[in-house]
Formats: structure tokens, C-alpha cells, sequence
């Protein structure tokens, strides 16, 4: 065994980036920019002035570790790949550079191993989401002793058996993608259809939106009344839930744990509480909570009226947060445009409102159908939660030298 700092150099100087004038345009890599293989991404590009200060330098071929929790758990190491060269990153990574006869790839697969991320999330240091990867940790990880040679058969092996699994991992991701259009789609069709039977056009008609039943439309302040609540003594913060699962009431609104020392930016909300989340509105976060505690007083929290069936309303009021007139409104909210925290705006938000048993129709409808949807998801993200493991796994035999390479090797091809 040896040591990694055997093995590289520990954020070297680049004195490549201070020759280089102001206006030279060097490649520009944020955290959100660092993740393993080939989802990295080195295309943005900026002047060198702009980052002369206060970020990190690379080489092309240099190795980007993020240091910040959760980012490090997550395996996101990235092989730069800077078109001129020299490069500029977020101060959330440690840069590595591969020394002479070492395998840049080789020591990228190391820090992408199980106990790398394990032994690494152990010893990080600060508090909360502040949480990092001191460079002791990383420099003085025990690596198995492998030769040029050596490294380049694990390398080679392991570029083969992730490409395999990344690729089978984005077909599922690409799947999840399509349900969420299927999903949106499908939400479109049903309040289309309750909405059209209740203007008369009939349940066939195809409606644009948000010319969508205009006589059957009502402002949401007809439907819903906004409620003031004090912040509950030793409440906990209750967050909006934006990843658009709004019919079905556990799933409204989330209960977090983190804590905050001051509360003076909530306001109170109770289990059953219609919520809207201001600036969240254009991404459907809409929906009723499923416990009290305290909410951003960015949001509304209002009591829905016993003619409107409050899951249908989740629906109605998502499906024309996404249409091209909210969004209209929506644009410039810095710039003085519509500011969707401000009750007098959202209360004109116009929703189309059906009689209660087609309104009640179409959320039990709307609800049975995702059912469908959540369990083929849920069996999706099984599937890639498995191969990640897999992943994660194949990548520290091999790097442990626990499986023979070049044996493995031949028996795949």
C-alpha cells in the first residue's frame, strides 16, 4: 500500500493562468458542472479577468474533486476536459494532478470508490451543509500499489463497465423524464375535460390554454381565503413540495428538520392548509400541507371553499402556473413584473372551476392513473439505485485489487 499523495500533486500551481491576459477566454467549470464521466461539463467558457480571483486553476487532464457536502458523497470527480487548456473552477474542489507514470483516470476511479466516499464523509469538517473534505483526508488515503501498466488495465476495464451502466442509468433517467411529460400531459387532459363540460363546449372538446373555458374560469379569491397564522410555539418548518406529486395529500406539503434560530421569515400553517409557494409557482409548487408547523411566508396558506375540492384546485391551479399567461406575468418579477408572494397577484390567478362532483371526478381520476405511473417509477429508480451499487462496487474491486482485470476483461469480450 502507499499513500495518494504518492501518486499526485495536490492543488498545483498554475502558472499557465497568470501568463494569460484579462480578456483571454479560458474554460469556466461550477460545482453544478462536476460529474463523473461523461456528464461533466467543460463547454462554458469566460474571460480570464473574471476569475482571476478567488477560484481554483487547472490543467486539462487535472482531476476536479468536489470537497462540500453532499456533492462528495455523490462520486462527482471529473477528468477535466478544457478546450484551451487551462481552465478556472468553483473553490468547492480540491484540484489533483496525476503525476508522471500515473494514470489521471486511475486515481479519478479512487476517489470515486466506496471507501473514498465512506472514509471521506466520516472525516469531513464544519457543521450542516458547510460539511468538507479536508486535504489530509485525501492525501493521505491508502492506495493499493499498481504499476503504469497496471493502472491502465483498470482504468480501461472499469471506462468499459461504467460506460455500460451510466448508459443504462440515463435510458432510466430518460424514462423518468417521460413520465413526468405523460404526467403533465395527463393532468392537461383531465382538467381540459371537466373544464369543458362545464362551459358547455362538451367533454370531447379541445381547449387551448388558457383560453380554457372562460366561462366556466373563476380568480382563485373566489375560491380560496388567505389565512394569517401565528408561528406555533416550537414548531418545526414545514417546505413546499416541488417535485409536482400534488393529488395526492401526503405529498403536498413536507415536513423538514433542519433547524432555524430565527423565525421571523414564517408564518404558521396547519395540516390541511392550501398552499402556494410564490416564487415556486411557475415549477407547480402547489398543494395542501399534511402537517403544521412553520412555512416561508413566501407562500399563501389559505382555507379552500366547501364548493371546490381542494386536490382538483392542487391540479387546476399547477396546470395554469405552466401556462404561457402566468408565465407572462411572471416575467420581469425583479424588474417590477408580476410578484406571485403578493396576494393581490395570485388572487387574480383565474382557475377553471367545474361543479364539485366533476371537479371530485377528475382528482379521483387524475389520482388513479398516477397511481400507475408512481409504481413504475418507483420500480425505475429501484433499477438505478441498483446500478449505482453496482457501479460503486465494480469500481472499488477494481481498484483494491480484488478482481483480476485483465481475466474480467477477456471474459466480457
Amino acid at each position: 500500500m502507499t499513500s495518494l499523495r504518492r501518486l499526485i500533486e495536490f492543488n498545483p500551481a498554475v502558472p499557465e493562468f497568470a501568463a494569460l491576459p484579462d480578456d483571454a477566454v479560458v474554460t469556466f467549470v461550477p460545482l453544478d458542472a462536476v460529474w463523473t464521466g461523461r456528464r461533466a461539463d467543460f463547454s462554458r467558457r469566460i474571460a480570464k479577468g473574471e476569475v482571476a480571483v478567488g477560484y481554483s486553476r487547472f490543467l486539462d487532464g487535472d482531476i476536479l474533486l468536489p470537497k462540500v457536502s453532499p456533492t462528495f458523497e455523490a462520486g462527482r470527480v471529473a477528468i477535466a476536459q478544457a478546450a484551451s487548456g487551462i481552465g478556472a473552477a468553483t473553490t468547492e474542489v480540491h484540484v489533483l494532478r496525476a503525476r508522471p507514470g500515473i494514470d489521471p483516470r486511475f486515481v479519478a476511479y479512487v476517489c470515486q470508490s466506496a471507501r473514498f466516499l465512506a472514509e471521506g464523509a466520516a472525516s469531513q469538517q464544519g457543521v450542516g451543509n458547510l460539511r468538507r473534505v479536508s486535504s489530509d483526508f485525501v492525501l493521505n488515503f491508502p492506495v493499493s500499489r499498481a504499476s503504469r501498466d497496471e493502472q491502465r488495465a483498470v482504468a480501461d476495464y472499469l471506462d468499459g463497465q461504467t460506460s455500460r451502466i451510466d448508459a443504462l442509468i440515463a435510458r432510466q433517467l430518460e424514462l423518468i423524464r417521460l413520465l413526468g411529460e405523460r404526467r403533465e400531459a395527463l393532468l392537461f387532459a383531465i382538467v381540459a375535460a371537466s373544464a369543458s363540460t362545464a362551459s358547455g363546449e362538451g367533454a370531447g372538446a379541445t381547449l387551448a390554454w388558457p383560453a380554457l373555458a372562460r366561462s366556466a374560469q373563476q380568480p382563485l379569491r373566489r375560491v380560496i381565503k388567505p389565512i394569517n397564522r401565528p408561528v406555533p410555539e416550537g414548531a418545526e418548518i414545514v417546505t413546499a413540495y416541488t417535485d409536482g406529486q400534488v393529488t395526492r395529500r401526503s405529498n403536498r406539503a413536507k415536513r423538514g428538520y433542519h433547524e432555524a434560530a430565527d423565525l421571523s421569515g414564517f408564518q404558521g400553517v396547519d395540516e390541511g392548509d392550501f398552499v402556494v409557494h410564490g416564487l415556486d409557482i411557475l415549477r407547480g409548487s402547489v398543494g395542501i400541507a399534511d402537517s403544521s408547523g412553520a412555512i416561508s411566508s413566501v407562500c399563501t396558506v389559505a382555507k379552500v371553499s366547501d364548493q371546490v375540492d381542494d386536490r382538483y384546485l392542487a391540479m387546476a391551479v399547477r396546470l395554469q402556473a405552466r401556462s404561457g399567461y402566468t408565465r407572462a406575468l411572471a416575467r420581469g418579477i425583479r424588474s417590477g413584473g408580476a410578484d406571485f408572494r403578493r396576494w393581490d397577484t395570485l388572487a387574480e390567478l383565474p382557475v377553471p372551476v367545474p361543479p364539485l362532483i366533476e371537479q371530485r371526478m377528475a382528482a379521483e381520476r387524475f389520482e388513479a392513473e398516477s397511481a400507475n405511473m408512481d409504481a413504475l417509477l418507483v420500480k425505475v429508480r429501484d433499477h438505478i439505485a441498483l446500478a449505482k451499487e453496482r457501479r460503486s462496487a465494480l469500481i472499488t474491486a477494481a481498484v483494491t485489487g480484488q478482481i483480476d482485470v485483465r481475466t474480467a476483461s477477456r471474459r466480457v469480450a
